[in-house]
């Protein structure tokens, strides 16, 4: 996922995440994404799974503070809320789960003769241009195939017409 933009509701899902609590706990939520690919969906849902394991939410009544034993909620969802977890918690600032990006560097190396021969942008035009044209020469190919396989009568060409003069054909003035 990008920054900025908000979990899917199928992230959230795999990581078992409700809606709701995902926003109470800080989580932006995207309803109109969709997942395109299979291998986002699962990056992304484990780095909720790894915020939600890292994350430490204090417990409402204060009175669990005090005891060292864990409230009914931890029990269930197994954060580990305790009195000790509590008091060693500390606020963190900064990117909390950074998104880890591979750097794409080549190395500079001197230009070789071939190199200086290629015309890179006749050959970037060339590939825009094929690019562009794909489906339009698709047709015409299938279209030559059709005939090919359907051949239609070929008509005889017809004999030129001998042009119309304007004889008689005045613009409303009289004739002379």
């Amino acid at each position: 996922a990008r920054f900025g933009k908000g979990f899917t509701l199928e992230e959230l899902k795999r990581a078992g995440v409700n809606k709701k609590e995902a926003r109470s706990i800080g989580i932006s939520v995207d309803h109109r994404r969709k997942n395109k690919c299979e291998e986002s969906l699962r990056t992304n849902s484990q780095r909720l799974k790894d915020y939600r394991s890292k994350l430490v939410l204090f417990p409402l009544p204060k009175k669990n503070l005090k005891s060292k034993k864990t409230t009914k909620k931890t029990k269930k969802t197994g954060t580990g809320r305790t009195a000790k977890t509590v008091t060693k918690a500390v606020q963190y600032r900064g990117v909390i789960l950074p998104i880890p990006t591979k750097s794409i560097r080549t190395r500079s190396r001197l230009i070789s003769e071939a190199d200086k021969k290629v015309r890179a942008r006749a050959v970037l035009a060339k590939a825009k241009a094929d690019h562009k044209l794909e489906g339009q020469r698709l047709k015409m190919a299938n279209k030559e195939k059709e005939e090919e396989a359907n051949p239609k009568k070929v008509k005889e060409p017809k004999e030129p017409k001998e042009p119309k003069t304007k004889e008689g054909k005045g613009k409303g003035k009289a004739q002379e």
